[in-house]
C-alpha cells in the first residue's frame, strides 16, 4: 500500500512529507520508532542515527523468524 506519511519536529527532527511503500514491517517499525527515539535520546542524547541504523537492521531481517519484534 502507498501512503503519504508527514513527520513532524520531534518524530524524524524536521519536518517533511513523502510518499511511502507501507508493507506490514514497515508499519511494525514504524509502530516501535517512538519508543526506539525515547530509549535512544535518553541513552545518548542523540537519537536519528541510531533509529536509522535500527531499521537498518530491521529491514535485512528475516520477518517471519522473529517471534518478538519489540525486542528485536
Amino acid at each position: 500500500m502507498l501512503c503519504k506519511v508527514k513527520w513532524s519536529s520531534g518524530y524524524w527532527g524536521g519536518s517533511c512529507q513523502a510518499e511511502l511503500m507501507v508493507t506490514p514491517s514497515v508499519e511494525e517499525f514504524l509502530d516501535q520508532r517512538p519508543r526506539l527515539f525515547g530509549l535512544a535520546y535518553r541513552m545518548l542524547g542523540e537519537a536519528e542515527d541510531v533509529v536509522q541504523d535500527a531499521y537498518l537492521c530491521w529491514a535485512g531481517a528475516a520477518h517471519a523468524e522473529i517471534a518478538y519484534p519489540q525486542p528485536f
